[in-house]
């Protein structure tokens, strides 16, 4: 999946200052290594061919003086990954970001930091990333990259983005409430049914992602499965996916030592299974995120 940055000074006292934001595909938005907002999915499924929501963010109070970062990353979501029975692609094979961070003075003059040819580009952390089928995450890749996200940084090695001549005139606000994280559920461990696959029973179905502290070789990889329901025998029962595959997968770094949650996919479940680890993590260090759309 790709990150994009870009770099700029802030020379004035602001007053306040809005992101303006949209993507074929998904996206996450940071200022100065902190994220944007807390919608997650952003900008939501929408019939890309004739409409694509934008969001709009208060990010005053996320700015700096002097040197700031404003970055992303993207990933297929709706518009180029799996999509229910209709495969993949189904409304294009490319993702793209547009951005304006539009900031006014308290001397009343105004400036634009928008989405143009010198922002940079390289590959992300997140090896893959699909609605239906998981997301793959390389913290050997993260430890690499460092903090892309924050001022300073030197990104001469990345490569220019790619500007892409799309339409806009798709582009309408959001209307519909955003997807948010509600509650947070802490997973009970279960006898293990096969040796080396720890279950744990989230007491309730649930739309969400996990998050895991957990502990391993660098270079290892972590598969963290899901299921709504168990078979007779403790293993998970995973038929009702269908193709589906409903897979997560974390490889540790150089520390052998993470807490790791996907962004760029939700599952339906209540059982969680991780295999490639040697010890199970606590049940008080692991817990999912529990999704629904509101508007508290």
């Amino acid at each position: 999946m790709p990150i994009l940055r870009t770099e700029f000074d802030l020379d004035k006292p602001v007053a306040s200052a809005r992101v303006y934001a949209s993507a074929r595909g998904v996206y996450e938005l940071r200022l100065n290594g902190e994220k944007v907002g807390d919608q997650e999915l952003a900008p939501g499924w929408t019939d890309y061919r004739k409409r694509i929501a934008y969001q709009s963010y208060d990010v005053t109070d996320q700015l700096a003086a002097g040197g700031n970062a404003f970055s992303a990353e993207l990933a297929d979501g709706w518009y180029s990954g799996r999509v229910a029975s209709f495969g993949d692609s189904v409304y294009g094979t490319d993702t793209s970001l547009i951005a304006q961070l539009r900031v006014t003075y308290t001397d009343g003059t105004e400036e634009t930091i928008a989405t143009d040819e010198t922002w940079r580009t390289a590959p992300s952390a997140t090896i893959s990333a699909d609605i239906l089928d998981g997301e793959a995450f390389d913290a050997g890749r993260a430890a690499e990259l460092g903090a892309w996200d924050s001022p300073g940084y030197d990104d001469a090695q990345w490569a220019a983005a790619d500007v892409r001549d799309e339409r806009s005139d798709v582009l309408e606000p959001q209307i519909d409430p955003p997807v948010r994280v509600t509650e947070e559920i802490t997973g009970t461990r279960m006898p293990d049914p096969v040796a080396g696959a720890f279950i744990y029973d989230l007491g309730q179905n649930m739309v969400g992602r996990t998050r895991v502290t957990m502990q391993g070789e660098p270079g290892t990889t972590v598969r963290i499965r899901v299921a709504e329901v168990l078979n007779p025998d403790g293993t998970l029962y995973t038929d009702n996916f269908r193709s589906a595959k409903a897979t997560d997968y974390f490889t540790f770094g150089p520390d052998g030592t993470a807490t790791w949650e996907p962004r760029f996919t939700f599952h339906g479940f209540r059982y969680v299974e991780l295999t490639g680890l040697t010890q199970a993590p606590a049940a008080g260090k692991w817990w999912a995120s529990w999704w629904v759309r509101t508007t508290s």
